[in-house]
């Protein structure tokens, strides 16, 4: 699954989904660096605060989600936990169940 997620990570490009930096690893680990998203994940905004436009999210995460489609990907685990916030943007991240 670490080998499918780094692959479809470095081929896609897109303004909602979290962008691939960098991939280190260790004789037992693997480091994959994607960009910062200061505004964490859209489960810590729900917890602090319900009320949010899910009309706009609702719409980002279908633009990535339509993207990855066109490229034949799907990523499978779609919840707020995997959907991290930089500058108010959405951007889908943990492409760890897609195909």
């Amino acid at each position: 699954m670490l080998e499918s997620e780094i692959k479809i990570l470095k081929e896609v490009e897109h303004p909602n989904i979290v962008k691939f930096v960098d991939l280190y690893y260790t004789r037992n680990n693997y480091y994959i660096i994607t960009e910062y998203c200061e505004g964490g994940s859209l489960q810590s905004l729900l917890d602090r605060n319900p009320c949010v436009d899910w009309a706009q999210i609702s719409y980002q995460i279908g633009f990535a989600c339509s993207y990855l489609a066109k490229k034949n990907i799907m990523h499978r685990d779609i919840k707020p936990a995997n959907v991290l916030l930089k500058n108010g943007v959405c951007k889908l991240s943990d492409f760890g169940f897609a195909y």
